[in-house]
């Protein structure tokens, strides 16, 4: 059976020393073809056993300790470099301690580091890395940079970056981002970074989008190229400060379950002629309009919108609009094209 174990994960969490238990009947040094290891909320005692076993596990590609009850050090002090892969450690402080020479290690995953550690340090000792994955970006030991002695080094292989916090101006990041010449994802969940002014011509304003301006100059014709535009009701409420001046096709999406108490509590139509020029809308689409519209607003926004001519809407909220006879009387009148279409869960 030692001989079969390739991958191992050992834990204490809600357990009583199950870890040292099971190092007591098979130890990792027995497991010849051993490549994967993860250790979760290791305890002091098991500490010795696992010393003297990792250091005899040279044939392991991936390791991933899960504990903050224990100084790292003493686990990564002792871990084989030569065939390691893939890395994952709260922190890179012993790490950096203990390297001597590069590695090949392509996946890193840690919690906190600083950008000048990055730079100036990993990308040195780990140049073959591909894929970091760092939840905490944060500026502390700046004053690394300053060392004469160092200098910046490019990783060359990376092409996947995945970063939680990044406590940096914008400028450090185009700086970072210039270390990285073949990076082709900047991912976590979904960011996305534009210059100004925004060059596509559709855009989606959700509640956490969030906009950053040089100069108020940057605001001005930050959307003008924008005709396709995609709003939460949230978005209206909050982000009416942007103005979209030239969009022809606007969508209306849903983002809670329940929305009409707070869209009784403003004046959603102003918040919309804030956002958008309203004599320009072309087509309108409405999911779920229950949810994001009100009948009267919507009958409001016919009047506004001159030149609206067609509409997207859901077969269940079409039969909801025969309950205003003025609403009808305005869409039969400036609806030239209806698409009735049966909306799933996208938008709820």
């Amino acid at each position: 059976m030692k001989q079969q174990i390739y991958s191992l994960h050992l834990s204490n969490k809600d357990t009583c020393r199950q870890i040292d238990t099971f190092l007591s009947f098979l130890p990792l040094n027995e497991l010849s073809h051993l490549q994967t290891l993860i250790l979760t909320q290791i305890e002091k005692e098991n500490i010795i056993k696992l010393k003297s076993m990792l250091a005899l596990s040279t044939n392991l590609l991936s390791f991933k300790l899960i504990s903050s009850e224990i100084d790292e050090d003493e686990i990564i002090f002792i871990l084989p470099l030569s065939n390691l892969q893939k890395l994952s450690i709260l922190s890179l402080r012993s790490f950096q301690i203990h390297i001597q020479q590069t590695t090949g290690i392509t996946h890193l995953t840690i919690f906190n580091y600083s950008l000048e550690q990055l730079i100036y340090q990993l990308f040195q000792y780990v140049p073959m890395l591909t894929y970091p994955n760092i939840e905490y970006i944060s500026k502390y030991n700046r004053s690394m940079k300053n060392n004469e002695n160092i200098h910046k080094h490019n990783a060359i292989y990376l092409e996947k970056l995945i970063i939680g916090e990044f406590k940096y101006d914008f400028k450090d990041f185009a700086n970072f981002i210039k270390q990285i010449p073949n990076l082709k994802i900047s991912d976590k969940s979904s960011i996305c970074i534009y210059t100004t002014p925004y060059l596509s011509n559709t855009f989606q304003m959700e509640p956490d989008t969030i906009t950053y301006f040089r100069t108020i100059s940057y605001k001005s014709n930050l959307f003008d190229k924008v005709t396709n535009l995609i709003l939460t009701h949230q978005s209206i409420i909050d982000k009416c400060q942007y103005h979209f001046p030239n969009v022809t096709s606007l969508t209306l999406i849903s983002s809670d379950e329940v929305i009409n108490d707070s869209l009784e509590k403003i004046d959603f139509i102003q918040c919309l002629k804030m956002t958008v020029n309203l004599s320009k809308l072309i087509h309108l689409d409405i999911p779920k309009y229950q949810k994001i519209i009100l009948s009267g607003n919507l009958l409001e926004l016919l009047k506004e919108s001159s030149q609206l001519s067609s509409m997207k809407i859901d077969p269940f909220d079409l039969t909801l609009l025969y309950n205003n006879e003025e609403l009808c009387e305005y869409l039969k009148k400036m609806i030239k094209k209806l698409n009735i279409y049966k909306y799933f869960t996208t938008y709820m």
